[in-house]
């Protein structure tokens, strides 16, 4: 959230991990995966710079059917 808003991001796929400790996306304009530590989410602390600084990119993601 921000300014007591939910935050807004375009997103293809997106996975929470079962222990809930990593967050996975896949934007719907980049073939990447990424991966950011729900800790950070939930830190309120962070600015949308220090969240930025903390996502994995994982490399290029692709499906049988593309």
């Amino acid at each position: 959230m921000k300014d007591g808003r939910p935050a807004k991001f375009n997103s293809d796929g997106i996975a929470l991990t079962p222990d809930g400790n990593w967050l996975y996306y896949k934007p719907l304009s980049d073939d990447k995966l990424y991966r950011i530590k729900t800790e950070h989410l939930r830190n309120w602390n962070m600015t949308e710079t220090d969240l930025a600084a903390q996502v994995e990119d994982l490399g290029h993601f692709t499906t049988m059917m593309e």
